[in-house]
């Protein structure tokens, strides 16, 4: 793969885009760190983003430039979760709840909504929602892993085996590999499928 990339760059400049590199296996990363050690003689850039967890051995390298990503100021985290809340009087309050907790990272934020709209703690729709409970009473989770993990609790053991499935295929998984995989007779699994692709946790 690195070779091909090289030569690659030899008719054309290249750009080579990973993504989530904290989420990164083992195979992928000894390629992403195989090329970048290619790069200086060719017409390659490599562009990563990960979060601050991940470790890589690039740092000293004088073609390696990073760019800090910070989490959204204040009045921009407002207007996210204006356009996902709505401006409902009891909504206010828990919005800035949120910021708190999130430090303004908008995954975050968004996926504390989906959590408050699963736990039924938000009632109505995108952009108009209504808090049913007190701000006092709300528990966000401190990470943003625990609180997709409090998500995925949440489903069925039928949801939870095919999104398990899913994800030991991989980020793009073929219909007839994972029914192969999940054991899960067709009509069913589409069904289970609709309802991971509705809650978000597949595409």
């Amino acid at each position: 793969m690195k070779r091909l990339l090289l030569r690659e760059s030899q008719t054309q400049p290249v750009v080579v885009v990973f993504e989530d590199l904290h989420w990164i296996d083992a195979e992928t990363q000894t390629l992403v760190d195989a090329l970048s050690e290619g790069l200086p003689a060719a017409r390659v850039l490599m562009l990563v983003n990960y979060r601050p967890e991940y470790q890589h051995a690039w740092a000293s390298k004088t073609y390696y430039r990073q760019l800090r990503i910070d989490p959204l100021p204040a009045a921009s985290a407002h207007q996210l979760l204006d356009a996902l809340l709505g401006d409902d009087p009891t909504v206010r309050p828990l919005k800035t709840l949120l910021i708190q907790r999130t430090e303004g990272t908008p995954f975050f934020l968004e996926e504390g909504v989906r959590t408050l709209v699963e736990t039924k703690v938000l009632v109505g729709g995108p952009g108009e929602y209504r808090l049913l409970k007190s701000v006092d009473t709300i528990q966000v989770p401190a990470t943003v892993k625990a609180l997709l993990a409090a998500r995925i609790d949440r489903l069925t053991l039928e949801e939870k085996s095919v999104l398990q499935a899913a994800s030991v295929v991989g980020t793009d998984v073929p219909f007839e590999v994972l029914k192969a995989v999940a054991d899960v007779p067709p009509d069913e699994l589409r069904r289970l499928l609709a309802q991971l692709q509705s809650a978000e946790f597949l595409y």
